[in-house]
Parts: structure tokens; C-alpha cells; sequence
């Protein structure tokens, strides 16, 4: 059965989430309603034939009664809001990497949250160590992973611009890896194009036993790692945007024991399997990968 749920919030995030689920992914889940304090917004929704609330409490008990997940794309800082309500109504919810409270739920990523009853509540990563987690993740089937160093970076105008060591991003993946790491934000100041932002970063990666290249290539093939191998001929102005991480191939490189290689990712949309995998998961108790 396809658990019923709820978007809180439809900003830049919510909406192209909705998007995603509609064109991509129809017969995953239900969305049976969207929270948006905005009239405009929810006039624009209800146009769509969905039910459009000001805030959860104004969702009438026949449709919060037969909810399984809130899926929270507030802007930050509204979500931490968001959750006294939820826990009033007994709803479960997940929230994304932009609420930077550690506190609002037990963080997230498919096949590595392995207890046997999900929380009522999780967070997905932040972007700046996601794609680590990806690249780890699969190349552990072949090499264990010893040490993670990488950095992360975009085109945008953000007060942030330089942060070194990036603690949250390293407190994330030690905590879902339980691998040491030094993870860097690093951005450029601008104006993305047309709008649509990338992010590119590099990743170092220590194993415990050196691996060959076709190998590396094998394994981040994998589909259902969320990743995907492309040459550096690709235009990133054109490309399509996607919901994978790109590896770019050329970059792949081994030198004894170390793995360096560059990813390109799109965002909002490279969240999106997460959330749709943490929806099921909290909803039905495991993981099912949205690939």
C-alpha cells in the first residue's frame, strides 16, 4: 500500500519535490494535502486538485487520521517549529538537511539505519557531505573506507562563503558512516545559471587495500547507489538536471590506498530519493530504494 502524506511547505523545495513525485514516481506515495501558509501559493495548489491548509491544524482529522509521513520542506528553522505541532497530532515527519537543529530527528540515509523499529522522526543530510555518503556507501563493497577528506562547492551569495572543517557535515557522516572525515564548504561568490544550482566537489578517500579502476567504476555504476558515471565532456551548463550524483570518470584516481574523484550534483532534486526512500521507511518500517 502506498503510505498517504502530507507536504509542509511549498517554497523552491516543496514544490519541486511535489513535481518530482507526480512526473517521476506517481504510484510511490499519495500526496493527500500540502501545508503552505502563503494564500497565493495554496490557491495555486488547490488548482491542482490537492488540498491546500494554511498550517497542520487547519487539516481536517480525516485526512491527518490516514497520514503516515509530513514530508517538511519549511524554510529552516520552521521545521524545529513544525514539529511540536506534529507531535501533538502524533504525526510522523521527516526533515530536510536545511534545519540544522541535531536534535529533530535521527538522521537518515537508506541501508544504514538498521535498527528495528524506525524513529517517528528523521533528517535527511546536509548536501555538503551527501554525495560522500553515496561514494562510500558503494565503494565499501569492494574496499573498506579508513579516512574521508573532500571539499564542496557551488556558485552562490551566501554570509558562509569559506567554512573549513565543516563540522555539521562531519558530525553527519562519522555518525552514518562511523568513518572519520574532514569535509570543506567551499563557494564562489555569484549568480547560478539560469537559476538551477550544481554543486561540484572532490572526494579523497583512504582504503584499507588498494582496488583497481574498472572496479571503482563497477561499483559506482550501481544504480541503486543513487550515482551516476559520466566522461568530462559532459556540458554542465546543458546538462540535464537530475536527481543522481555525477561521478566524473576522468577523475577518477588511485594512488596506493587513496581514491580521488570529482562529483557533480543538482539540488534541490539530489535529495529527493532520499526523502522518498525515508518516507517509506518510517512509514513501513524499512528501507525501500526509490531507484
Amino acid at each position: 500500500m502506498k503510505p498517504n502524506i502530507i507536504i509542509a511547505g511549498y517554497g523552491v523545495f516543496g514544490s519541486q519535490f511535489l513535481n518530482w513525485l507526480r512526473t517521476k514516481y506517481p504510484n510511490k506515495v499519495n500526496v493527500i494535502g500540502i501545508v503552505e501558509p502563503n494564500r497565493h501559493k495554496r490557491d495555486l495548489i488547490k488548482k491542482m486538485g490537492i488540498n491546500a491548509y494554511e498550517s497542520i491544524y487547519d487539516a481536517p482529522n480525516s485526512v491527518t487520521s490516514k497520514t503516515h509521513v509530513v514530508a517538511d520542506c519549511s524554510p529552516r528553522g520552521i521545521g524545529l517549529q513544525n514539529k511540536n505541532a506534529y507531535s501533538h497530532l502524533g504525526l510522523k515527519a521527516i526533515f530536510q538537511n536545511g534545519e540544522e537543529n541535531q536534535t529533530i530527528g535521527e538522521l537518515y540515509y537508506p541501508g544504514l539505519n538498521t535498527g528495528t523499529k524506525p524513529p517517528n522522526y528523521l533528517k535527511i543530510p546536509l548536501c555538503s557531505g551527501i554525495a560522500a555518503i553515496k561514494v562510500t556507501k558503494a565503494i565499501q563493497k569492494i574496499a573498506q573506507v579508513r579516512y574521508i577528506t573532500g571539499y564542496h562547492s557551488k556558485v552562490t551569495n551566501t554570509a558562509r562563503m569559506l567554512t573549513m572543517n565543516y563540522r555539521d557535515s562531519n558530525y553527519q557522516i562519522q555518525t552514518l558512516l562511523g568513518i572519520e572525515c574532514r569535509m570543506n564548504v567551499i563557494y564562489i561568490r555569484g549568480e547560478p545559471y539560469n537559476g538551477i544550482f550544481a554543486y561540484h566537489g572532490c572526494l579523497d578517500l583512504e582504503l584499507d587495500r588498494t582496488v583497481k579502476k574498472d572496479d571503482v567504476i563497477a561499483t559506482l555504476s550501481n544504480k541503486n547507489e543513487f550515482l551516476k558515471v559520466e566522461s568530462q565532456e559532459i556540458d554542465n551548463l546543458t546538462y540535464p538536471r537530475t536527481d543522481l550524483t555525477v561521478i566524473i570518470k576522468e577523475s577518477i584516481h588511485i594512488k596506493n590506498r587513496i581514491l580521488r574523484l570529482s562529483t557533480m550534483s543538482f539540488t534541490p532534486d539530489v535529495n529527493f530519493p532520499i526523502n522518498l526512500a525515508a518516507i517509506h521507511h518510517i512509514s513501513k518500517g524499512g528501507d525501500r530504494n526509490a531507484n
